[in-house]
């Protein structure tokens, strides 16, 4: 392995350029100031050079049929420990993100790329279905019939802000998209190209070592939007799979959409992740609930998807005695720096908006203005408020939330119906006391979440085969699969049904002796045997 050092560079089928687009650098959010490595904007023969290059090296491996997954995943998280040193360090200059987190988030990530590798390895995610021919059926004969999933092509990824590992230039959209069988070019996010970089050049040393075509992977910088509009349009992009904002994610789908062959885009966009507190619980345990709610709310300084931004109780027994506890944690909360600047200043822009339309005074503990720094708030306010301020009802990415008291039972099935697509709710309950409630809730909450908490917080997405994180719009735009977990996998692939087919001509999984010993469902069974 290469002595890893940033020098801004792009890296396009295994090779470092430069370019003399917009040049900009890298700010250190707890310093303000610019780190090494000045960046320049690529050009549009650049995306074409990384995508023509993407196209050629998916149908090399698509010619040769071998499957080169598990082994390129498996060296690829050995690497990136290798060099996880290197890594964290900057990583930590570039977030403000402290090294315990990254070490952590740099273990979920390798955790990640050995998960798909093992998942790729088993050979069952292709879901291979075989209906046998009925030469005899009347009164028409039923052909032979094989269905699998196969990869689309070439995959495009903009990372995310706030995971520069787990969903960074190697994190779990890469991971999965190279298990489907699909080239990766990556869109880094400019608060951590520096990031990006390194790990461009450590996937590209893998590549080279086991003589896999190096158009497999390829990282591009930018800051302005054009080129994500490029990428999303280029006539060899596949797919795309998006982490961020909500506007980001609608521009690029719209891009995805306008072209002359539309292709899928999985954009993961945020969410206000609702938590309903039921009558019981909170008599119960409103000062415990409080103070978990507090650490949920601002884990990572707020900057998780799956922060709980607003929280729903019904006035009575208990209410009081959460609101003084949640409170008390708020006023005596420390700040904490962001990501970047940007981000700081949409979060204090959007409490200032929520409080402006509430009629009431936001929390005048100053942050820093030349750093990223910025203080948590909370919001209290009525149902009837809450249903009147459709402004109330959109992310605000950072450590603040908003607390709705409802006036009864109806009033708070009433809040949860009128709820847009959500990544995740949650409800705090007694089992027995608020029974009937929880089961009239949970069906609305199934129609509107990717998944549901019982008794938790959302705040730490598990990376396993049962995971959704995803939900319906605007959560994400696209509810029927998930951008953490193995069925992760699926974004990136389509079925392909294969009639008649000659056994010498089918895909390993598809053949009649199994010989890669996968389940797949024969004849309406699920098996191992032939088919």
């Amino acid at each position: 392995m290469p002595v890893l050092s940033v020098s801004g560079s792009h890296l396009i089928a295994g090779r470092l350029v430069s370019s003399d687009g917009p040049s900009w650098a890298v700010m250190n959010p707890s310093t303000g100031e610019a780190l090494p490595g000045e960046f320049h904007d690529a050009h549009i023969s650049q995306v074409d050079d990384a995508l023509s290059a993407a196209e050629m090296a998916f149908r090399i491996l698509q010619s040769k049929g071998e499957s080169w997954q598990v082994v390129l995943l498996q060296r690829l998280a050995s690497a990136i420990e290798e060099h996880s040193e290197q890594l964290i360090a900057r990583a930590c200059q570039e977030s403000a993100l402290p090294i315990a987190r990254l070490q952590g988030e740099l273990a979920r990530t390798t955790g990640q790329l050995r998960l798909m590798a093992s998942v790729v390895e088993e050979g069952s995610w292709v879901n291979a279905v075989i209906d046998n021919a009925q030469p005899e059926r009347k009164p028409a004969p039923r052909p032979d019939l094989r269905r699998m999933q196969i990869p689309l092509g070439p995959v495009v990824v903009f990372d995310a802000v706030n995971f520069p590992f787990a969903f960074g230039a190697c994190g779990n959209d890469t991971a999965s998209a190279l298990a489907a069988g699909c080239p990766v070019v990556v869109k880094s996010h400019p608060s951590h190209a520096g990031t990006d970089e390194l790990f461009a050049i450590i996937t590209a040393t893998v590549l080279e070592d086991l003589g896999l075509p190096l158009g497999l992977f390829s990282v591009l910088h930018a800051r302005g939007s054009s080129i994500s509009k490029q990428l999303a349009q280029h006539p060899s992009s596949a797919a795309i799979g998006f982490t961020g904002s909500f506007t980001g994610g609608t521009a690029i789908a719209a891009h995805a959409a306008a072209r002359p062959s539309p292709i899928p885009v999985f954009a993961e966009m945020g969410s206000i992740n609702p938590l309903f507190i039921l009558p019981t619980a909170l008599k119960l345990r409103a000062q415990q609930i409080a103070k978990d709610l507090f650490v949920s709310v601002t884990l990572g300084v707020g900057q998780f998807c799956t922060k709980p931004g607003v929280v729903f109780l019904i006035a009575g027994e208990g209410a009081n005695t959460f609101s003084e506890a949640l409170n008390n944690e708020f006023r005596t909360a420390t700040g904490g720096v962001m990501l970047n600047l940007g981000i700081r200043d949409r979060f204090v822009a959007a409490g200032a908006d929520y409080f402006e339309r509430c009629n009431k005074p936001l929390p005048s503990r100053a942050s820093s203005a030349t750093t990223a720094e910025v203080m948590p708030w909370l919001l209290e306010i009525s149902s009837e408020q809450w249903t009147a301020e459709t402004g109330l009802k959109h992310e605000a990415f950072g450590p603040g939330t908003i607390v709705v008291t409802c006036n009864s039972v109806e009033d708070i099935l009433a809040c949860a119906t009128a709820m847009d697509g959500q990544l995740t709710a949650s409800v705090h309950c007694d089992e027995t006391a608020d029974y009937e409630v929880t089961r009239q809730l949970i069906p609305v909450l199934t129609g509107v979440a990717g998944r549901l908490i019982y008794n938790g917080y959302p705040t730490g997405v598990e990376v396993c085969s049962a995971m959704v994180h995803g939900g319906p719009y605007p959560a994400t735009t696209c509810a029927n699969s998930t951008s953490v977990g193995t069925h992760s996998i699926s974004r990136f692939t389509r079925p392909i049904c294969l009639q008649n087919m000659p056994d010498k001509l089918l895909p390993l999984p598809l053949q009649r002796e199994n010989p890669l010993n996968i389940f797949r469902q024969v004849d309406g069974e699920y098996t191992r045997g032939k088919g």
